[in-house]
């Protein structure tokens, strides 16, 4: 199925944001050939003034101060039937060596026709001629005299823009032999460079005794135009330049002076196509032809463009030359209006029978022509930068052409698009798991949308979502929790097979620091090591017995080298903090860090699930428990730190001073109950006689029971934990 949608909506469209649409194109192609083809009928009006100037009274020639007013006329040549209210102008002035010649010139009539049959407002000017030749400075003025005309005949076209539709935006100066180089100086020479060069100064003045009359500046002549409260600018804004040339290359000067087409036979003799006076009269002026100006186009970054020929001078003389000249200027006007080729964004491989956005970028006053083959557009109407296709069963193609408030139309994008069907996504990948999130990654597969199921391991009901490429990220996961993964993916209605696979996610971890009082030493402001120096600190966690009953499966493989003994860490609900709700065992080292036993830092919470805020407890074998003064978030990246001060610590005097801003667990508690009395002391006394290592009365955590342990629980006694960390 083919849908084309050049259609009478798109061009109402173009109407109303331009107010530049006449004629409605009722066609099947997005291409209307307008401004490249014939397809207008044209009519022309004859004599429209477009100004008045002191002309020379000629001939013959008498002198520069010998004038009248000419009233300066033009013929103008319109698209008949054409209704846009938008077009480009062109403005043409004939040749005759600015002594002769005028605006019906047969060819010159013919090339008019020829640009306003493709859609141009064309002008043929009339304007003032002649000059001594045997006197340079006249040749020169007569020049400058012409360009002004030019330039007061674009004025004049954009005052009356509405009456003729145009744009005042592109009008073009062009002309043969002395009409092309009227038009070049028209285009080049600006006011500040008439003053700075030493050819215009006889623009001035100059002859014998300076009487010859000052010309006027560039927009001075012809019509008031181009002065307050106009202000209206006679440059024009792009130069067809057959067989002209110019008085000096650095009018040349920016890139964004006027682009230039340029058209010349490599054996005229008259304006030489490189450089030297016309006729090779050594009283003429040397100008600049075809040659040297796209030279210096070149150089200084103008678009131009050159067509030399086997010929002479005024080449479309040749019939066959003529035609070449009208079609390459048509290209090149086009070339320099056209917008640029849009970019077309959407997918290259879709689902058969799917839907699907296709886009370009936007532009102010364009829009935009589609067409598609192997789909229907479903957008109405279709000018806009997007559009929606549903597609059949087979391969397709969309084009689309950005067209401006001109009816200029750029080159067509095209985009091929595929059909394809759904597939079982290959190499499925968990990566970057985290505690909520992770991360899955597959092999793209072209033109399908991907369905991403996923439940902690032994639920029922599927978390669903849609993933439109092979990378896609899990949020809001349970901590420490299996989870069962299924991919696949889908067209429409049709879906493949399940990719399957699993993974678990990373546990919350507490942080704490903490300092014992039994193995501290004050001099090194670090634990001693001694027990495990004895070998005596188990590999498996030690909570497992009474008062903790704690069932964890914590075990080391090897124990790190600075290791002091094992702690175990309680959660307490943020809300009630006699609720448990995680317990887990780590190995505390010397210098306070307590890490889980593969030897990162931080316990390991398994049956914590979420993030939140939660009290720390930490208990030792034979020191008194601490709990967190506040609740803390975990994760957490710094450790809770216990041994800095006692505003750490839930309650009051649950921690001993052992330094400037050194606290420490109070040692002692050897029936681990956070009550220090005199049953320490009994459980003291009985170890006493029971040489098993790892002993629960070794408060100083040296291998052995003596008086020293004695001597600790002996000086604590009295202490009294907070009730909810009591056993």
């Amino acid at each position: 199925m083919i849908s084309k949608n050049c259609i009478f909506g798109f061009l109402l469209t173009v109407f109303f944001l331009c107010n530049a649409f006449g004629r409605l194109f009722a066609q099947e192609s997005c291409t209307n050939n307008r401004y490249l083809s014939q397809n207008f009928t044209v009519t022309r009006t004859d004599n429209i003034p477009y100004g008045n100037a002191p002309a020379l009274i000629y001939p013959p020639y008498v002198s520069e101060t010998s004038t009248y007013n000419k009233q300066l006329v033009l013929d103008l040549y319109l698209p008949d039937t054409d209704t846009l209210t938008k077009r480009p102008a062109i403005v043409m002035a004939f040749g005759g060596a600015f002594l002769l010649g005028w605006k019906q010139q047969p060819q010159l009539v013919d090339f008019c026709n020829a640009l306003a049959s493709r859609g141009y407002v064309v002008a043929s000017i009339d304007y003032r001629l002649g000059f001594n030749p045997a006197n340079t400075n006249t040749a020169i003025r007569a020049v400058y005299r012409a360009a002004q005309d030019l330039k007061a005949a674009i004025r004049f076209l954009k005052l009356n823009a509405a009456t003729y539709g145009i744009d005042t935006n592109y009008v073009y100066a062009g002309g043969n032999s002395a009409g092309g180089v009227s038009a070049l100086h028209a285009a080049y020479v600006s006011e500040a460079e008439r003053a700075a060069s030493p050819l215009m100064d006889v623009t001035y003045t100059g002859g014998l005794f300076n009487s010859w009359p000052n010309l006027g500046c560039v927009e001075c002549s012809g019509n008031n135009l181009g002065q307050p409260p106009y202000n209206i600018s006679g440059t024009p804004d792009l130069v067809i330049n057959l067989w002209g040339a110019i008085a000096d290359l650095n009018f040349i000067q920016s890139p964004s002076d006027a682009p230039v087409i340029s058209f010349h036979g490599q054996n005229d003799n008259i304006v030489l196509p490189d450089v030297g006076a016309p006729f090779s009269y050594p009283l003429f002026p040397a100008l600049y032809g075809s040659i040297a100006i796209a030279d210096r186009c070149n150089d200084v970054g103008i678009m131009n463009e050159l067509h030399l020929f086997d010929a002479g001078h005024e080449v479309w003389i040749d019939p066959d030359a003529a035609l070449y000249i009208q079609e390459h200027t048509a290209t090149f006007l086009y070339e320099y209006l056209k917008p640029a080729t849009p970019v077309i964004s959407g997918p290259a491989t879709v689902c058969a029978g799917s839907t699907a956005n296709y886009s370009v970028p936007a532009a102010a006053n364009h829009t935009f022509c589609w067409s598609v083959q192997g789909g229907t557009i479903l957008t109405n109407p279709a000018n806009t930068n997007t559009i929606a296709v549903q597609w059949g069963a087979e391969p397709g193609t969309i084009t689309v052409r950005k067209i401006n408030c001109n009816l200029y139309e750029s080159d067509a994008a095209t985009l091929n698009v595929n059909m394809t069907t759904p597939t079982v996504p290959q190499n499925l990948l968990v990566i970057n798991t985290s505690y909520l999130q992770t991360q899955l990654v597959w092999l793209p597969i072209a033109g399908v949308n991907f369905e991403v199921s996923y439940r902690p391991l032994g639920e029922t009901t599927w978390n669903i979502l849609t993933a439109t490429n092979s990378n896609t990220t899990l949020s809001n996961l349970l901590a420490c929790t299996r989870y069962e993964l299924r991919v696949r993916s889908y067209c429409g209605e049709a879906y493949s097979a399940y990719a399957l696979t699993s993974f678990t996610t990373d546990c919350l971890r507490a942080k704490v620091k903490v300092w014992l009082e039994g193995a501290y030493n004050a001099t090194a402001a670090t634990m001693n090591t001694a027990l495990l120096a004895a070998g005596q600190i188990p590999l498996q966690q030690p909570f497992n017995q009474p008062p903790w009953n704690y069932a964890g499966f914590e075990q080391a493989t090897t124990l790190p080298d600075n290791t002091v003994d094992w702690v175990l860490i309680e959660l307490r609900s943020a809300t009630n903090y006699n609720l448990i709700t995680d317990r887990s065992a780590g190995l505390l080292l010397a210098n306070g860090t307590v890490v889980a036993p593969e030897g990162e830092e931080g316990v390991v919470l398994r049956n914590t699930t979420n993030t939140g805020n939660y009290y720390l407890v930490v208990r030792h074998r034979n020191h008194a428990p601490v709990m967190s003064a506040v609740p803390t978030t975990l994760p957490n990246n710094f450790a809770y730190d216990f041994t800095v001060s006692p505003v750490q610590v839930y309650g009051s005097s649950q921690e001993i001073q052992l330094g400037i801003n050194t606290y420490a667990l109070y040692a002692g508690d050897y029936e681990q109950n956070a009550v220090i009395t005199h049953t320490d002391f009994i459980r003291w006394q009985l170890e006493t006689n029971n040489p098993t290592p790892y002993n629960p009365a070794d408060g100083n955590l040296d291998g052995v029971v003596n008086t020293a342990d004695f001597t600790l629980s002996n000086k604590n006694a009295g202490i009294i934990g907070v009730p909810v960390v009591r056993y």
